[in-house]
């Protein structure tokens, strides 16, 4: 209905309002006691991460919520789908860690931040189970954005209470990652509300095709916004990413 859809734009607005809120309270804050070292090391680690879930996520969010959307009405093919997708997102991710756990062993730049590393492959395996396509699928926008601005609040707390200087970047790693760890973590519980995850009938054919295209196309797309952190850090170094990261982001947050 016109009413829903409006609802819709409000919850989705409301969420893209405080996703910025909450990059500019913390950012400014963060890269002042971290320091552009500390900055640098996490944006290097993080960027690596990042582009291992786009390859580990693929297409299945634009799948996921078409093939999620197209079936709301029946419980058990929706079960089915979403089981099948789950299943699928979790394969690619587990090859995604295996990768970097290789690379991390073989490439010394990366083993010298392998505490940090470890903590990445925690986000990494911990976003397979944020299915947030389920709940756009869904059309849940009300669940969507109070459960996130709620982690977002706790989130901005933990921040300024514990990240105090420079040697403070594991902890803003660990706190980063232990917001994901919390809307995953709630995510798959509230699920079970409209679909039993299965291993009956599962059938990955139907949207492999769609999957690995739209995916091709996001990593290639991706290139020159998600890989030149990576690269600027190899390259240069994780001083050079501090001075480079910290100016994009606020420059994109403000942009935003």
């Amino acid at each position: 209905s016109a009413m829903g859809i409006k609802r819709n734009i409000a919850y989705s607005s409301i969420l893209t309002m405080g996703s910025h809120i909450c990059a500019l309270l913390t950012y400014p804050y963060v890269s002042r006691k971290l320091e552009v070292t500390g900055i640098g090391i996490y944006d290097f680690v993080d960027s690596i991460i990042n582009y291992l879930i786009l390859f580990s996520m693929l297409g299945i969010s634009a799948c996921g919520i078409r093939e999620i959307a197209t079936k709301r009405q029946d419980k058990e093919a929706l079960s089915r789908t979403f089981s099948s997708i789950l299943l699928f997102n979790l394969f690619t991710t587990l090859v995604a860690i295996i990768a970097l756990l290789i690379a991390m062993h073989t490439v010394e730049m990366l083993f010298q931040y392998r505490t940090l590393f470890y903590i990445g492959i925690c986000k990494l395996l911990l976003n397979t189970f944020l299915i947030e396509w389920f709940y756009t699928g869904m059309e849940d926008f009300a669940y969507i954005a109070k459960r996130n601005l709620a982690i977002k609040v706790l989130y901005v707390f933990c921040i300024f209470l514990f990240i105090k200087d420079k040697n403070d970047c594991t902890q803003y790693y660990i706190i980063t990652v232990s917001s994901v760890a919390l809307n995953a973590i709630i995510n798959i519980i509230y699920c079970k509300k409209y679909v039993k995850i299965t291993l009956k009938g599962l059938n990955f054919k139907p949207y492999l095709s769609t999957i690995l295209s739209i995916g091709l196309y996001k990593i290639v797309t991706s290139l020159y916004t998600s890989l030149n952190i990576a690269w600027l850090g190899v390259v240069c170094g994780t001083i050079q990413v501090g001075v480079y990261s910290t100016s994009t982001r606020l420059y994109t947050i403000i942009i935003a």
